[in-house]
């Protein structure tokens, strides 16, 4: 029980944009645990959603593929990459496994719209979506700004870099799915 008032503490202080709480949760190497799961939480809940809706199957499995597992790889790749290239071209300061938790902790927001994903209000949770994915690059930005300590400038260049790769790798990931 501990664990989870924490995390819903460490969460609470995340979605503040406390610039301090921001980076011890960036420097504790016990928060790796929770990251990890809040960062899959979303897509565990799209995934077995996804299975009370469809059933298991071929259909069920192409699209539990592209839903969940290429979205979640293409996010891991485009945080790594952002990270990485602070830290290579821009003389970033923080490692990416610190700079990845605190991104993970804003992947809570995608929680409540998972759940609502196949209930009749599709353009609400589209919404939701919508605004979770933006204060994710809020985030994103703070993060580029205190924990690689970048200026105003590169961290809105590596911020769009981001978009792209993360938009990049999912459509070629998703076309993927449908070839198989």
């Amino acid at each position: 029980m501990e664990f989870f008032s924490k995390l819903l503490q460490d969460i609470g202080s995340v979605l503040t944009l406390k610039r301090n709480r921001l980076l011890s949760i960036s420097s504790d190497r016990e928060r790796l645990f929770g990251a990890a799961f809040l960062f899959s939480l979303p897509y565990i809940l799209h995934f077995f959603l996804a299975y009370f809706d469809f059933g298991w199957g071929v259909v069920f499995l192409g699209y539990a593929l592209g839903s969940v597992f290429f979205k979640a790889a293409s996010l891991l790749i485009a945080i790594h990459f952002v990270s990485f290239t602070a830290r290579k071209f821009f003389s970033g300061q923080g490692v990416d496994l610190g700079f990845f938790k605190p991104i993970a902790y804003g992947m809570s927001l995608f929680v409540f719209p998972s759940l609502l994903m196949f209930m009749p209000f599709e353009g609400f949770v589209s919404f939701l979506n919508f605004v979770a994915f933006v204060f994710l690059l809020v985030i994103t930005y703070k993060l580029l700004r205190f924990y690689h300590r970048l200026d105003i400038h590169d961290s809105l260049l590596l911020l769009a870099l981001g978009i792209f790769v993360y938009f990049s790798l999912d459509f070629l990931l998703s076309s993927l799915q449908f070839s198989i």
